[in-house]
């Protein structure tokens, strides 16, 4: 087993096997080698990707933004795959979208996508408690805000790079969690993300707590290499090199068995719940409440975050 220039641990093709043993642990790691028998690898191209079949023919949802930089806005019009792709292969003329446009589809669920489906392999070290498979189509500058997920995620890239910028869990309170700080009624910024957005823009006097903080692993992500982040764990993720390919599993393997909606909504219910209860109590019953959580986490055999 292998360390990354990132400080993160690599798996390759042989040593897969070690793989939910040490995702048990709760730490991101990197896996080379396990894609080479994806049919993706070697197919997903400009041509093939733009005839591609879309299930019922129906357009994509795609995030949009003017040029590198700004932020990226869902596009009031859906896209069909063929115009996405024509678009970030640069083959179509930017009207009506300015010149050097950005266009980001993604988290569509690979089964709007019967022949590319068919092109990729659920990795073997997995145990079947899949939550959900995604494609993600974008251009270099494309990215996604600070956020976690609540489930394990393993992205594999097929096509381009990516930057990914990886934080622990203990570090949320300097990454000014939406969960904690948005008003209980304000429902445009989801509880998992981070209100700093892009950490590479963030504004120094409004988020002074992040002016010092640096991730725990900063790393890029070719095509055939996947990376697996535990939930919890926040992320920052960046088009580097596009037109960029990846797909994306979802799955709930340190619940020890499938993680339910129930659960979801449970999490994110407790969160917003004590959020409620901590604004509300004197600063001696919020310190009794944290020690409630602590004692709770160490009885069950885990530790706080």
């Amino acid at each position: 087993m292998a360390i990354t220039s990132a400080g993160l641990m690599m798996l390759d093709a042989e040593t897969a096997s070690r793989f939910p043993d040490l995702a048990a642990q709760g730490q991101p790691l990197v896996v080379t080698g396990a894609m080479e028998q994806w049919p993706a690898l070697r197919l997903w191209d400009y041509a093939y990707l733009r005839d591609a079949e879309v299930k019922n023919g129906s357009p994509l949802p795609v995030f949009h933004a003017p040029r590198r930089g700004m932020p990226m806005r869902p596009l009031e019009q859906w896209l069909p795959l063929s115009e996405i792709v024509e678009r970030l292969w640069n083959t179509r003329p930017a009207d009506p979208f300015p010149e050097g446009s950005l266009f980001y589809a993604k988290q569509r669920g690979l089964q709007d996508f019967p022949g590319l489906l068919r092109d990729v392999r659920r990795p073997l070290f997995y145990p079947d408690h899949l939550v959900e498979v995604n494609l993600w189509l974008g251009g270099a500058g494309c990215s996604s805000p600070l956020h976690f997920d609540y489930v394990d995620n393993l992205m594999c890239q097929v096509r381009g790079e990516r930057r990914v910028l990886l934080y622990a869990p203990g570090q949320g309170r300097a990454l000014y969690p939406a969960y904690a700080l948005r008003e209980p009624t304000d429902e445009s910024t989801p509880p998992h993300f981070s209100l700093v957005g892009n950490p590479h823009t963030a504004d120094p006097a409004a988020f002074p707590r992040f002016a010092d903080v640096r991730p725990a692993h900063d790393l890029r992500l070719g095509p055939g290499e996947m990376l697996y982040i535990p939930p919890y764990w926040w992320h920052h993720v960046e088009i580097t090199d596009g037109p960029a390919v990846q797909v994306n599993f979802w799955y709930s393997l340190q619940y020890g068995a499938l993680m339910t909606a129930d659960d979801h909504r449970a999490e994110t219910e407790v969160m917003e719940h004590l959020r409620v209860l901590l604004d509300r109590a004197s600063p001696a019953r919020r310190s009794g409440l944290g020690a409630v959580i602590t004692s709770l986490c160490e009885a069950t055999g885990q530790h706080p975050v």
